[in-house]
């Protein structure tokens, strides 16, 4: 198989996850009128409970399969077996889920309000299942992935201009974001068969994979919990309104911060792969890694606190300008999470410590979880903002500690980080100029991002900073410096 590289495939992750957030942009300032916040409040409501269905469906096979196949990816048919293994466990909980999901609502009043939208998103689970995504991620063949979720999201981007005009047409909505997100699931039932035959088999060996497959799990649930939980309790406690609000800016944190997560998550099947065949350089590219993530992540996070108020008004309009509050607390928590994932994937579950994720994960979920008792009843949808960022912040400081046991956390360039940091000065002070003389919350928005990017990476050129050099000689020579 040809040995695409890191950079290539971290390039086309992040473009993926650069049109998942140019897709929502285009359509949230539409949508969100057409449904109203009761309306966005609704669809947010039901999708919150059905991810969780979603989750345990697929049983954290993903992130398992991509760093067990990717072991094994050059033999066929050990490959083969493994991959058919892996879909009927997947098949299996998913039976199991669509039970437990009938269940909870024959018995919950509050889900069975939300029974028809709830049914309309569960499929995204039967797409799960037959899509085998993770094989793509295997293979690590992004560039597929990348052209099939750009031709989806365009189908999407015109269903959704052409069938949603009022609030009533939430479902049409649902059906549309599950298409959106899970639809390139359908072309990927034949394409999988390129790199592996998949089938129903008898003997799948569930006790061989189920302990891997368990800590995954549970470790996807609790980041689930403390991801999720806000959106979930505050339904309980405020009104679809109040949850469309908070809804919405949640959305856009979580949009930006997949972004630069997008790096983060491709180095799982390479990491595995060069500490398994190459160990010397794995903790090279691990300092690489962490130095990009801080270029590219704290003046997001800068701008994110500083244009809240335009990010809101047009992705949603004046009607959701009270979340602009929330959404500057969870910039904050832009920051931790990333650098949560990348301790996560890059290094523990890379070092196959699966259980030292959960016991970070779970930790925080239960704090989180508890957290919200306590503060959505005060604070409403800023408490919501203010227990995920205490949730962010428990979660690094012990995933910190683990990936301190088996790498040493100079791969963290001290320097680097707070030449970026000084540079983050240079991004408020454009967007707080800007603010002040634009009138239009588009023209602010666009003017700020360009201005405040132009000046953040000069002046980290005039510090000095080796990352930001290497990054123009690659941009300009496509090698690196020394090639």
């Amino acid at each position: 198989m040809k040995n695409v590289s890191l950079k290539v495939n971290a390039a086309l992750n992040g473009l993926k996850q650069c049109l998942g957030i140019l897709f929502p942009l285009i359509t949230f300032p539409y949508v969100s009128r057409a449904l109203g916040e009761d309306g966005f409040g609704q669809y947010s409501f039901s999708w919150s409970v059905i991810s969780y269905f979603v989750l345990f469906a697929g049983l954290g096979i993903n992130t398992y399969a991509m760093r067990e196949g990717v072991k094994i990816r050059d033999n066929k048919a050990e490959i083969n077996r493994f991959c058919s293994e892996a879909f009927t466990i997947n098949f299996i909980t998913t039976l199991i889920s669509f039970a437990i999901l009938f269940t909870a609502i024959l018995f919950s009043e509050k889900i069975r309000v939300y029974f028809p939208l709830i049914m309309i998103q569960s499929m995204a689970m039967i797409l799960n299942l037959e899509g085998r995504d993770w094989i793509n991620s295997i293979f690590e063949d992004y560039l597929y992935i990348t052209v099939r979720y750009l031709a989806i999201q365009m189908v999407s981007l015109i269903l959704m201009f052409l069938l949603i005009k009022e609030p009533s047409d939430v479902w049409k909505y649902c059906i549309i974001a599950i298409f959106s997100s899970f639809g390139g699931n359908i072309p990927n039932i034949f394409y999988a068969k390129k790199y592996a035959d998949t089938r129903i088999t008898r003997r799948p060996e569930i006790e061989r994979h189920l302990p891997g497959l368990l800590i995954l799990f549970i470790t996807q649930i609790a980041i689930t919990i403390y991801v999720n939980a806000d959106i979930t309790m505050l339904g309980f406690y405020a009104s679809d309104s109040v949850v469309g609000i908070y809804s919405l800016a949640s959305k856009i944190y979580s949009m930006i911060k997949q972004v630069v997560n997008a790096m983060v998550i491709v180095t799982l099947p390479r990491m595995t792969y060069i500490l398994q065949n190459t160990p010397e350089e794995y903790e090279g590219i691990l300092k690489k890694i962490s130095s990009f993530l801080t270029v590219i992540l704290l003046p997001m996070a800068c701008g994110v606190f500083m244009l809240s108020e335009e990010l809101i008004l047009i992705a949603g309009g004046p009607g959701y300008s009270e979340g602009k509050v929330s959404l500057k607390i969870l910039s904050a928590a832009m920051i931790l999470a990333v650098f949560g994932s990348f301790c996560m994937n890059s290094i523990l579950i890379a070092h196959g410590l699966e259980k030292e994720c959960l016991k970070a994960t779970a930790i925080s979920a239960v704090s989180n979880v508890v957290l919200n008792f306590a503060a959505l009843p005060l604070l409403g949808m800023d408490g919501a903002a203010i227990t995920t960022i205490l949730a962010e912040a428990l979660n690094l400081i012990i995933l910190l500690n683990s990936s301190g046991k088996v790498v040493e956390l100079k791969m963290f360039d001290l320097l680097h980080i707070l030449q970026c940091a000084l540079a983050c000065i240079s991004v408020i002070g454009v967007c707080k100029v800007l603010k002040s003389f634009c009138s239009g919350a588009g023209a602010t928005l666009l003017l700020s991002v360009i201005c405040s990017s132009v000046v953040y990476f000069s002046v980290l050129l005039i510090m000095d900073n080796k990352y930001i050099k290497e990054l123009i000689n690659i941009f300009l020579t496509g090698k690196k410096r020394g090639e």
